[in-house]
């Protein structure tokens, strides 16, 4: 997880960067293909609520799949390029944190792809997001886990501000809502960039400030010690672990 500090409720970094997000997303874009695996194919008798659909990166999968799909974001500025990419879904700003307050039907899925990660208390949300479910309704989530980025928190020392929960910690978390957890598991790839300055580009492309707290000198010399450590034939790396689950209410 991120500290609210670094992570605030309006999400202010990730609405700034809708534009560009795409361009620097393909280690989201990767997940969310990874996550559509599991969706089955055909679910047309079924209602369907994304949350946290950003710029659509998976909406696209779940396009033609429900009889009624409402993708949802905090960021309007997200959802309009969302809308850009899945015309034919129905939209909504609204706070993935705050769903005791929905008034909303119940829905037969809830969906969500590479958000959960940034949930202050997981536990609490999955059990709101339980309570929005129809009998017999299922969750399809994916979110990162740790070890992600283990070369950024060596490099910091381990004064990253990006925690990641464990996979135990993420099932303790379904399992106390009382939810089934049908299945789940993890996946991890290494990404390669041009320079470990294409690197931080890429965190920031997509919202993720990890260098508010950094003077610019040390983050030169963080990103010299990053390059020397982290660097292959194929380029600068760094690995990012993600993790899918079903869940059935």
């Amino acid at each position: 997880m991120i500290s609210s500090k670094n992570m605030p409720k309006e999400s202010p970094a990730f609405a700034r960067k809708a534009g560009s997000y795409d361009l620097h997303a393909s280690v989201q874009a990767d997940a969310a293909r990874w996550l559509a695996e599991w969706l089955p194919q055909n679910t047309s008798h079924e209602s369907c609520l994304e949350l946290g659909a950003g710029t659509g990166l998976f909406s696209q999968y779940l396009a033609n799949r429900f009889k009624q799909l409402e993708c949802t974001d905090i960021s309007p500025e997200m959802l309009e390029h969302c809308r850009e990419r899945l015309p034919e879904a129905n939209y909504r700003v609204l706070d993935a944190w705050e769903a005791p307050s929905w008034s909303d039907p119940r829905w037969d899925r809830i969906t969500s792809c590479s958000l959960l990660q940034w949930a202050p208390s997981p536990t609490a949300v999955l059990q709101n997001w339980s309570e929005r479910l129809n009998a017999n309704g299922r969750m399809s989530l994916g979110f990162f886990v740790a070890p992600s980025l283990p070369e950024l928190d060596q490099v910091l020392n381990g004064a990253s501000p990006v925690k990641w929960r464990s996979t135990e910690e993420w099932q303790d978390a379904m399992l106390a809502t009382g939810l089934e957890l049908e299945q789940m598991e993890t996946m991890t790839q290494r990404y390669h960039y041009p320079s470990a300055l294409e690197f931080w580009k890429s965190l920031h492309g997509t919202g993720c400030n990890v260098s508010r707290r950094l003077t610019i000198g040390t983050l030169r010399r963080l990103l010299r010690e990053y390059e020397a450590a982290f660097k292959s034939d194929a380029g600068v790396y760094a690995t990012w672990t993600f993790c899918r689950a079903e869940l059935t209410k």
